[in-house]
């Protein structure tokens, strides 16, 4: 629980995709982190594979556009923050323009590096959401 008092220029996550781990960054990591302008990136919160890493899959609770466990209380967190910008993903939405944009982007990703270019088997680009803390 001791975090090192050193800060990152960039702060890049990937974990045991959970509530528990959510509930970590939200109320420990993202608050230790004060002081200058800090982008981050959250690997997975869009990953249709998997709601946690508990359960495997999506159900039609938990549908493939959602982001994970984890991934809904970061994001429930951030809704609150006044010093939070630049949030974005490139994984695949329910709404128009983001299946537009990543449709755009996924073709300009398969024109560069090739088709099914997809990131470990994911049917996306990226399933990271990407923020900035104190903005």
């Amino acid at each position: 629980k001791h975090l090192n008092p050193s800060r990152p220029d960039y702060l890049f996550l990937d974990s045991f995709h959970s509530y528990e781990f959510g509930r970590f960054y939200t109320t420990e990591l993202f608050p230790a982190m004060g002081g200058g302008h800090l982008p981050v990136s959250l690997h997975d919160v869009y990953n249709p594979g998997f709601w946690n890493d508990k359960v495997t899959g999506r159900s039609s609770a938990y549908p493939d556009w959602m982001p994970n466990e984890e991934g809904l209380v970061v994001i429930d967190w951030l809704k609150d923050q006044p010093h939070v910008c630049g949030v974005y993903t490139l994984a695949k939405s329910r709404t128009d323009e983001q299946v537009k944009l990543h449709t755009d982007i996924r073709a300009i990703r398969e024109g560069i590096l090739g088709a099914g270019t997809g990131i470990r088997g994911v049917d996306g680009l990226d399933p990271t959401l990407y923020f900035e803390l104190n903005c």
